[in-house]
C-alpha cells in the first residue's frame, strides 16, 4: 500500500507535467489563446516550477517528506479545481504558474522518501516500481484525457486530477508513515541555502549525477517532443494514420513500463549498476537515431521506438536512486528539489533545441543523432561517479 501510494502521486504529478500538451488543442476552441502567448501557456509551469524546486528545497529535509506530500496533494487539489474554471488566457497563464508552486512540494519529496524508508537492497526495485507511473502515463492519461477533452470537456480533464489529487491526499494521510530524517529546528535563511547548496554541489557523486541526469533528460526529450511531430508529418496521411500513431505511444508506454518494473530484477545480474546505466542509455539513444532510418515504416516505428523506451524504463530508476542514495539523509529533499529544478531546464532545453534541429532537418536524423550523442554523454559522465547504493 505504501509503494501504491508513493505510485499514485508520482503519476498524479506525470500526468500534470504532460497534461497541457493533449488538452490545449481542446482549451484554445473554448478560450482564445493569442499566437504569442501561446509558449507562455505551455511552458508556464516548467518556469514556477524550475524556481520553486529550488527555494523549496531546505524546506524539504525540514519539515519531513510526509508532512510535505500531504501539504503538496492539498494544493494541488485547490490548483486543478481552479484550472477547470477559468474563463481567460490571464487566468489559465495565473493557475499553470500556481501549479508549477504547488507541484513540486509533493513531487520533490517522493524520491527521497523512497530512499529514507526502504532498506538499500530494496530501493532500486520500488524506485522502478513508483517510476513506472511515468509510462502508464502514456498508456491510460493521454488517451483518455483527449477522449474526455474531445466527447465532454477539457475541464473535466481537472476536475478528475482534483479528484486523484484527494485520493493522493488521503493515501498520504492515512497509509504513508512518518519517517525521521534527523532534520534540525534552525531556521531557514540565506546561510541555510548557501549551505545546503555548497553542500550539494561539493558531493562530486552527486554534481556529475546531476549532470548526467542533465544529459540524458535533454536527449530524450529532444526526440520524443518532436517525435508525434514528426511521425504525423510521416503518416497521417492515411486513413488510419492517426490511430497507428497513437499505437506507437501506447505500445511504447507499455514498453517503458515493464522496463521499470524489471529494472530492479535486471540490475541483479550486472556486476554494478554504472555498467547498467551505461548499456541501457546507450541502447536507447542508439534507437532513436535508427527510428528516422525508418520514414516510411510505421510498423518499423513500433519496434524501434518501444525499444528505446523500455531500455529508459530500465536505466531510468538507476540514476535516480543513485542520485538520491549519494546524498546524506538530511539533504536528500534538497538535492531531489534541485534534480527538479534541473529536470525542467533540461525539457526545456531539449525542446528548444529539437525545435530548431527540426526545422534545419526535417528529416529527423539530426535529432535522433543528437539525442543518441547525449545520452551516450551521460553514461560516460554516470560512469565517473561512484555508486554505493
Amino acid at each position: 500500500m505504501i509503494i501504491w501510494s508513493l505510485f499514485l502521486g508520482f503519476f498524479l504529478i506525470s500526468t500534470n507535467v504532460s497534461v497541457m500538451s493533449f488538452v490545449t488543442a481542446f482549451i484554445m476552441r473554448d478560450i482564445y489563446i493569442a499566437e504569442h502567448l501561446l509558449g507562455l501557456v505551455l511552458a508556464a509551469f516548467a518556469i514556477s516550477g524550475t524556481v520553486t524546486n529550488i527555494v523549496i528545497a531546505p524546506f524539504l529535509d525540514l519539515y519531513g517528506r510526509r508532512r510535505t506530500m500531504i501539504v503538496g496533494a492539498a494544493l494541488l487539489t485547490i490548483c486543478f479545481v481552479l484550472t477547470g474554471f477559468v474563463e481567460s488566457v490571464a487566468a489559465l497563464i495565473a493557475v499553470r504558474l500556481l501549479t508549477g508552486i504547488c507541484s513540486p512540494v509533493l513531487g520533490a519529496s517522493i524520491a527521497p522518501y523512497i530512499v529514507d524508508y526502504f532498506p538499500a537492497h530494496r530501493r532500486g526495485a520500488v524506485m522502478g516500481y513508483v517510476m513506472s507511473s511515468v509510462h502508464v502515463v502514456s498508456i491510460a492519461s493521454v488517451p483518455a484525457g483527449i477522449l474526455i477533452s474531445g466527447y465532454i470537456s477539457w475541464r473535466a480533464v481537472f476536475f478528475l486530477m482534483s479528484m486523484v489529487s484527494i485520493l493522493v491526499l488521503a493515501s498520504m494521510l492515512f497509509i504513508i508513515p512518518n519517517v525521521v530524517t534527523g532534520g534540525t529546528g534552525e531556521r531557514i535563511g540565506l546561510r541555510t541555502y548557501i549551505g545546503k547548496f555548497l553542500k550539494i554541489f561539493g558531493n562530486i557523486n552527486v554534481s556529475r549525477i546531476l549532470i548526467c541526469r542533465f544529459l540524458s533528460l535533454s536527449g530524450t526529450s529532444m526526440f520524443t517532443g518532436l517525435y508525434s511531430i514528426w511521425l504525423i508529418d510521416r503518416f497521417s496521411s492515411a486513413e488510419t494514420g492517426y490511430v497507428a500513431i497513437s499505437s506507437v505511444f501506447l505500445v511504447a508506454g507499455c514498453a517503458g513500463f515493464a522496463g521499470s518494473i524489471l529494472s530492479g530484477k535486471v540490475a541483479e545480474r550486472f556486476s554494478d549498476t554504472t555498467t547498467m546505466y551505461a548499456v541501457f542509455s546507450v541502447f536507447s539513444g542508439s534507437m532513436m537515431a535508427i527510428a528516422p532510418l525508418f520514414p516510411g515504416a510505421i510498423h518499423a516505428q513500433y519496434a524501434v521506438y518501444a525499444m528505446a523506451v523500455l531500455a529508459k524504463g530500465l536505466y531510468y530508476p538507476i540514476s535516480q536512486t543513485a542520485l538520491i542514495g549519494a546524498a546524506g539523509s538530511q539533504q536528500r529533499g534538497s538535492v531531489s528539489g534541485v534534480h527538479n529544478a534541473v529536470m525542467q531546464i533540461a525539457v526545456g532545453t531539449g525542446l528548444a533545441a529539437g525545435g530548431y534541429l527540426y526545422v534545419f532537418d526535417p528529416s529527423f536524423v539530426a535529432i535522433g543523432i543528437a539525442a543518441c550523442v547525449l545520452l551516450c554523454a551521460s553514461a560516460f559522465v554516470f560512469s565517473r561517479a561512484r555508486i554505493d547504493a
